[in-house]
C-alpha cells in the first residue's frame, strides 16, 4: 500500500472499464481503446479490468498513462469457471490455487497494485460451511505469500470481494460477520492481504453499509460504487448484474450513493494516511451505448466527488 504524500488526497478514483465494454476483455485493441478513453479523460486516477489475454507491452504502455497503478480483476475468471478457492474437494482447490497464481502473474505483468479475488460458492450444511471457510483461509494465505514472493517493484496487494450468500451468486463470503473473521485470520499472517467492499453487495445481503463499513473498516482498502436490482427475481436483471443507476426500481439510487460517500467520510476513509482505491462499476445493458453509459457513468462520478468536496468544506466551516 502506498503512503500519500503530505496534503494529497488518499482517494485513488478508478472505473471498472471491462463492465463497461465488456468486449475489451478479449480484446487487446478495444481495451487499449477504453483505457485511453479513461485516461484522456483527466477525471480518474486508474482504471480496473479482467483481460483474458498475457499482458502486452501496448497494453502495459496505455496503462502507464494514469498516475496509479491498475486493479486487476482476477475473480472475473475465478467467477467464470467457478473456481472455488474454498473447494472442499482438494484436487479442486489446487487447481484453483494454480489458477490464481497465474493470475498473479498476469497482474504483476500489468503492473497492478491489487488484485481482486472471490471465495466461491457457499455450501449446504453449517459444517461444510466451516470447513470451507478454513480451505479459504489456508488457500489465501499461500496465495499472499505467493505474491510476496514474485514481488518486484511492489508487493500486489490481495483483496477479496464479499458477496451475497443468500442469493446470486451464493458465495461464501459472504455477510461482513464472516468476512471480518476471514480478514482477521488472513492478516494475522499475511500483510498484503485487504477487503473489497461493494456497496450493492452489502445492499443485497439486506445490511446497512454504514454498519458492515464499521465492522470490516481496518480491512477496507478497495470500494465499489455499484447498483443492483431485486423487485422481481424474474427480471433479467435481478441480482448481482450492476444496471446504471438510473435503473427504474433499482435499490442504489443517486442520493444513497452520497450518503455512502459520507458514511466513508465519517469513518475516516479521506482523512487515511494511505491510499486506497474506489472505483465505479456499472455493467452496459446489451440495450445500452457503452461509450454513451461511460460518458454518463463518469459525469455521475463526477458529481458525487463534488458533493462529497462540497461537504468537507461545510465541515470545514462549520467547525
Amino acid at each position: 500500500m502506498n503512503a500519500c504524500k503530505p496534503g494529497h488526497d488518499p482517494l485513488v478514483k478508478s472505473v471498472v472499464i471491462t463492465a463497461l465494454f465488456p468486449e475489451a476483455v478479449r480484446s487487446a485493441d478495444a481495451l487499449i481503446r477504453a483505457i485511453r478513453l479513461a485516461a484522456e479523460d483527466g477525471f480518474y486516477d486508474t482504471v480496473e479490468f479482467y483481460y483474458e489475454g498475457d499482458p502486452s507491452a501496448d497494453i502495459r504502455k496505455a496503462l502507464d498513462g494514469f498516475a496509479k497503478p491498475s486493479v486487476f480483476l482476477g475473480g472475473a475468471y475465478l467467477k467464470k469457471h467457478r473456481l472455488n478457492l474454498g473447494s472442499l474437494d482438494e484436487e479442486h482447490r489446487q487447481y484453483a490455487i494454480s489458477e490464481t497464481k497465474r493470475l498473479i502473474d498476469q497482474a504483476y505483468g500489468f503492473g497492478s497494485s491489487k488484485i481482486l479475488l472471490t471465495s466461491g460458492e457457499t455450501l449446504s450444511s453449517a459444517a461444510e460451511r466451516l470447513d470451507s471457510f478454513e480451505r479459504l483461509a489456508e488457500s489465501l494465505k499461500e496465495l499472499c505469500a505467493y505474491a510476496a514472493e514474485r514481488a518486484q517493484e511492489r508487493t500486489l496487494d490481495i483483496t477479496l470481494e464479499f458477496f451475497n450468500d443468500r442469493g446470486e451468486p451464493y458465495f461464501l463470503i459472504g455477510p461482513a460477520s464472516l468476512t471480518k473473521r476471514l480478514a482477521e485470520s488472513v492478516v494475522s499472517e499475511c500483510g498484503n492481504f485487504e477487503i473489497t467492499f461493494d456497496l450493492s453487495h452489502v445492499i443485497q445481503l439486506g445490511e446497512a453499509p454504514a454498519e458492515s463499513l464499521a465492522t470490516l473498516l481496518p480491512y477496507v482498502r478497495h470500494v465499489h460504487l455499484a447498483n443492483c436490482y431485486l423487485k422481481n427475481p424474474d427480471h433479467p436483471m435481478y441480482g448481482d448484474k450492476h444496471p446504471p443507476f438510473d435503473w427504474p426500481d433499482s435499490e442504489v439510487s443517486r442520493d444513497a450513493v452520497l450518503m455512502f460517500l459520507r458514511d466513508l467520510k465519517q469513518q475516516g476513509f479521506f482523512d487515511r494516511q494511505e491510499e486506497w482505491v474506489m472505483g465505479i462499476e456499472v455493467i452496459t445493458p446489451e440495450s445500452a451505448d457503452a461509450l454513451e453509459l461511460y460518458q454518463a457513468t463518469t459525469r455521475l462520478y463526477r458529481e458525487w466527488i463534488h458533493g462529497l468536496h462540497q461537504l468537507r468544506e461545510d465541515t470545514v466551516k462549520g467547525s
